[in-house]
């Protein structure tokens, strides 16, 4: 999904990819790129991005010294789960910026 209102999959449309995929023998994983590419959320989860002071004015990736994050990956992730049947999931981990803390 490219735009964030007009191109948001649902889960019936996830489902539907899915089971689409299965008939024909592939698995679909997903993938969250995080920690660093989620700015998105950061417009609908106040606090969760780290804040770049002195480097810029821009938000950098999750921010870990935020309990509540931990909070909201539990409950994101356990959301997912029921609707990907896969056991695994691919989160990213590349690209992230450290000038934040530095």
């Amino acid at each position: 999904a490219y735009h964030p209102i007009a191109a948001v999959y649902q889960p019936d449309d996830v489902q539907t990819v899915i089971e689409y995929a299965r008939k024909r023998g592939i698995r679909v994983l997903i993938e969250y790129d995080t920690p660093g590419h989620t700015l998105s959320w950061g417009y609908g989860i106040k606090g969760i991005l780290t804040k770049c002071v002195g480097i810029s004015d821009e938000y950098g990736p999750m921010d870990p010294s935020q309990p509540f994050l931990y909070d909201f990956l539990r409950e994101f992730f356990q959301e997912v789960s029921e609707v990907f049947p896969e056991k695994y999931v691919h989160l990213g981990g590349d690209e992230v910026s450290f000038d934040c803390w530095y």
